[in-house]
């Protein structure tokens, strides 16, 4: 039988944690396993899940601030729609985690980023990741510009359309700075393939599938 490796788990992936748990949808024992955790951990986190939402609410706010919106106050709706809208659910975890291959990883980690990096410097290797389907977040609130493209989906968090849009927009500004960048992107359908042929100074690179949750810095 094979070792379990455990982790440690992020803030988003113990509010996805405490959101299994909630739901019911599985013992707490596969729910740990589910997480690479252990049981005793998975209890500790639930008995401070006050604790955890409430870093989380703070976070928020703090963000809000950094962003002009200094009247924002976090609330328990507010993390509720954030959840939901950042994905943050049983669903997210059975795709992410429990189907993330350790050989793929090290694969990834041992053959094709060293070779990545040397072609490209640390400086220019970016990662995207789409959040969210509001057009105006309500922590942008008071906010009359933003330092990045923002870009919103009423059905989606992001659609083939409007990545094509968007990779050729960040792809322009590149020709004028840097004519050589390397961005990694998760396997996402909506993130063809076909685009990376147009981009004159993007390299785009796609992770393995299934890896997204080990390996994306953005996620």
């Amino acid at each position: 039988m094979e070792k379990i490796k455990y982790t440690t788990l992020s803030l988003s992936e113990k509010l996805k944690l405490i959101r299994c748990v909630e739901k019911g949808v599985k013992r707490k024992k596969d729910i740990a396993a589910d997480f690479k955790i252990l049981v005793n951990s998975l209890t500790y986190i639930i008995k401070n899940k006050e604790k955890i939402l409430a870093a989380v609410l703070e976070k928020g706010e703090f963000f809000a601030a950094l962003l002009g919106n200094k009247d924002f106050k976090a609330s328990s709706g507010w993390l509720e729609k954030f959840m939901n809208r950042s994905g943050i659910t049983c669903r997210t975890l059975n795709g992410e985690i429990a189907s993330v291959s350790e050989e793929d990883c090290k694969k990834f980690l041992t053959d094709i980023l060293p070779s990545l990096l040397e072609v490209y410097a640390i400086e220019d290797i970016f990662n995207a990741n789409e959040t969210g389907k509001s057009k105006n977040p309500r922590c942008f609130k008071g906010v009359k510009s933003l330092p990045v493209l923002n870009e919103s989906n009423k059905k989606a968090w992001m659609t083939s359309s409007v990545y094509d849009d968007w990779l050729h927009k960040i792809d322009h500004k590149f020709q004028r700075e840097n004519p050589k960048v390397l961005l990694l992107v998760d396997n996402c359908p909506v993130h063809p393939k076909v685009l990376i042929q147009t981009s004159k100074a993007i390299k785009v690179v796609h992770l393995l599938p299934n890896l997204t949750a080990e390996l994306q810095p953005m996620n």
